[in-house]
């Protein structure tokens, strides 16, 4: 750690660059980038003292603002909300960090102070930005972290409600489909703040609950098969006759061939008989043909025989089917005849009549379920069925509450069941209990009566949180043995788990839940795309897009590579459709493979079709969307809200209609000082893409005029074309700066952190985000490191009690 002693006579501003000089590994933001002459990789910045932020603050950043800044923002009513005068401290500073980075901006580009104020020499911007930096980076002090932030109450979201019965239970339950739609909050649909437990969620969850546990536990109540009835009005096909006073029923009629049925849910494999009501209009030397169906197969054929349309028959056959779901049955009319009327007589018609058709069964018993047969081996030596039903709902409870039950909890469970239940029922009703109860719905981390101040989770609270992180799902036997031993807090301990767990194939549940919400690829099922403009953009074709951006993520993770890699790998994965939509030849069939990248321009997830298009509009591309984007979600830079009056965008101005080419319109709109302030950063940014369609296929002219993919950042970088721009986005931070600027490396921490703890990052937070950033290597930082970093901080494994919390 650098300590300035004494600043002398120095003149204020002076002093001020002598102090960012002799700190100019912590003030990358000026343009300094230090390395070692021989090209190694940098060193971690050193982190300013209070005493250097103090010294700063006097002798740097006041006298700044007060003669360049003060007569605008200052005061009750600042410029544009701006009031750059009152901090009073570097922390203050650190607070408004997304307005103190705009505000250098505007500096470094000589936006402000206007034309009316004394300009600032070079060096005064350089000493002031310079401390702006300095500001910003000392709140990401690792030294100063060791709260783990605010307590929140998570609920499981969908996923991983469909993913934890599944992985415990054996049961594949659609919870997006049965479930409301999870809120989502700083990006993600497993923070606690978006999330919300409504009347008819309560009602959806135990309706899933008494779903679920069907599924898992099959029994049945004893006696005749169930009956399931339908009219004529509830059938498809033929032509509806509805009822009169000559005919007091529905009928379904079919004057050809055809069928007539409907889709019948069916609750389990088993056999089922297939009964129609059926009459017919006889006419020719055959009686009417009728064949019973389940979907395509033909389960028996007949002939009616009955003359009267009002006097039905009964035909029955019996099917099986090999699981639950959704299944086609129906009567078919298979031998229609018809003879035109001779001299004036009637015609001949043989038509089918179909009254009603009826779904009798399951006709057999249920067979035992994967996890019947499990718990019955797992049990089997118990000495009564009372100890071993006991048993197999404390595994169940324990599995799903992620802490195992008291035995008050279990006799509870038990008693919920008839008193003569027979062992399935019992089991099955104890089941739907431990689902429909808050213990499994939200995720409680419980403080003991008197606990004040911090305290360290116990062993199945760090286990959840561990495997809700890299799984999406509940702890495994593993891991609740350890939690259970309480040896899940030693650190060896917990790396190893780590390991375990990020070797598992469900740490896949990472790429497909977290990295589809930080990069917006979950948005392509239901982004819009003008299939006028582009036919080729299919459903298809969508999934392949957000399918290879998902394993190129997890390339990354499980090969250690490093987190820049995610911007400029050299290789991909695409299928048939993909491989023709990016022009790479010599690929067949729907499955994705990896291929090397070589020969072709395309490299990373900047130049995904993924992501170029869900930052498109539908017709057209957007480089405001596209350099947002890249700021926001890749670099951890976020944008202030646009002040008033800029907030309409200048390429849907009229006034900007006469512009040739979309660089032109956007150059009009940041005529506007109001408008320039933020799209100087974000125009360059979306326009260096601009040779990627809204599909993100090639192209290298757009109404005719040659697209231009250059641009000049705020501090004065330049790039041309998507190469050039990766490579500048890619080392934003290369030289270990991860604090006070733009930075992939922050942005993939923060947000790893966000989903971890389920909440969104305070400006308290920021000590452990700087924690977990100094545990990563500057020249190779990786996913699989930062994950390391994030499970071991205290924000991970520590919270505050509710007594601290209040």
């Amino acid at each position: 750690m650098v300590r300035i002693h004494s600043l002398g006579s120095t003149s204020a501003l002076a002093a001020g660059s002598l102090l960012v000089a002799a700190i100019a590994s912590a003030a990358a933001s000026t343009g300094a980038r230090t390395q070692d002459s021989g090209g190694s990789a940098p060193s971690p910045l050193a982190f300013p003292s209070d005493e250097e932020l103090t010294q700063g603050l006097e002798s740097v950043y006041r006298p700044f603002v007060e003669t360049h800044c003060a007569s605008c923002h200052s005061g009750s009513s600042p410029e544009a909300g701006l009031d750059l005068a009152s901090p009073r401290s570097a922390a203050a500073l650190a607070d408004r960090d997304v307005l103190m980075a705009h505000a250098v901006d505007r500096v470094r580009l000589g936006q402000m102070p206007p034309d009316s104020q004394p300009r600032p020499s070079a060096e005064e911007v350089d000493a002031f930005a310079g401390y702006v930096a300095l500001a910003l980076r000392s709140a990401y002090d690792p030294a100063r972290a060791g709260d783990p932030g605010r307590n929140v109450l998570r609920r499981l979201s969908n996923t991983e409600y469909a993913n934890t019965v599944f992985d415990v239970l054996g049961v594949r339950f659609d919870a997006e489909e049965f479930f409301p739609a999870d809120n989502v909050g700083h990006g993600f649909d497993n923070v606690a703040d978006a999330q919300t437990l409504s009347d008819l969620q309560l009602e959806r969850y135990l309706d899933a609950a008494a779903t679920v546990a069907e599924s898992a536990i099959a029994w049945e109540l004893p006696g005749d098969p169930p009956v399931r009835t339908f009219v004529a009005t509830e059938l498809e096909g033929g032509h509806l006759r509805a009822r009169s006073n000559r005919q007091p029923t529905d009928l379904r009629i079919l004057d050809s061939n055809g069928e007539c049925g409907l889709t019948i849910e069916l609750p389990r494999a088993g056999r089922y008989l297939l009964r129609a009501r059926v009459a017919a209009n006889q006419a020719g030397s055959e009686l009417a043909r009728m064949e019973l169906r389940r979907d395509s197969q033909i389960l028996g054929s007949f002939d009616v025989v009955t003359k009267s349309i009002l006097d039905p028959e009964e035909h029955e056959a019996e099917f099986t089917v090999p699981e639950a779901g959704r299944w086609w049955v129906a009567a078919a009319f298979t031998n229609d005849f018809f003879e035109p009327s001779v001299d004036g007589g009637r015609p001949l018609d043989r038509n089918l009549v179909v009254h009603g058709l009826e779904v009798v069964g399951p006709l057999d018993p249920p067979g035992p379920t994967e996890l019947q047969t499990a718990l019955a081996d797992r049990f089997s030596a118990e000495r009564s069925e009372k100890k071993r039903l006991e048993s197999s709902v404390e595994w169940l409870a324990t599995r799903l509450w992620r802490r195992p039950p008291t035995g008050s909890d279990v006799a509870k469970l038990m008693k919920l069941a008839p008193r003569r239940a027979e062992y399935d029922q019992t089991l099955q009703i104890a089941l739907t209990a431990i689902l429909a109860s808050p213990r499994f719905l939200l995720r409680v981390e419980e403080d003991p009566g008197r606990s004040e101040g911090i305290r360290r989770l116990d062993g199945y609270e760090l286990a959840t949180r561990l495997s809700y992180f890299l799984w999406s799902s509940a702890p495994d036997e593993e891991l609740l043995a350890l939690a259970a031993d309480d040896r899940l807090q030693d650190d060896d301990v917990l790396a190893n788990q780590v390991d375990r767990m990020l070797e598992d194939p469900r740490s896949g549940n990472l790429a497909r839940n977290f990295a589809s919400q930080w990069l917006q690829t979950r948005q392509l099922a239901k982004h819009s795309v003008d299939l006028e403009l582009h036919p080729d953009a299919t459903p298809d074709l969508l999934r392949a897009m957000e399918r290879e951006t998902l394993l190129v993520f997890e390339a990354v993770l499980r090969e250690k590579r490093s987190i820049r890699d995610l911007l400029d790998s050299d290789f991909t994965f695409v299928n048939d459709v993909l491989a023709k939509h990016y022009g790479i030849r010599g690929i067949e069939g729907s499955y994705m493979r990896r291929v090397p990248l070589s020969g072709t321009s395309r490299r990373g997830i900047l130049m995904h079709a993924s992501i170029l298009t869900v930052t498109s509009q539908p017709n057209r591309t957007s480089p405001v969307k596209r350099g947002r984007w890249i700021l926001e979600t890749l670099l951890a830079s976020p944008l202030p809200p646009p002040p008033p009056g800029a907030d309409s965008f200048g390429d849907d101005d009229p006034a900007t209609f006469d512009a040739k080419t979309m660089r032109e319109r956007f150059a009009l709109h940041r005529e506007r000082a109001v408008c320039a302030s933020c799209h100087d950063r974000l125009d360059p940014l979306g326009f260096g893409l601009e040779r990627f369609d809204a599909v993100g296929g090639k192209r290298t002219t757009v109404g005719g005029q040659r697209v231009d993919a250059s641009g000049v950042m705020p501090d004065g970088r330049s790039f041309d074309g998507e190469v050039e721009l990766v490579a500048l986005v890619r080392d934003a931070d290369k030289d270990g700066d991860w604090y006070s600027g733009p930075s992939l490396v922050r942005g993939v921490v923060e947000n790893l952190l966000v989903y971890a703890l389920g909440r969104g990052l305070d400006p308290a937070d920021r000590p452990t985000v700087g924690a977990v950033l100094s545990r990563l290597d500057p020249a190779h930082p990786t996913l699989d490191d930062a994950i390391r970093a994030i499970v071991s901080s205290a924000a991970f494994r520590e919270r505050r009690t509710d007594t601290a919390s209040r």
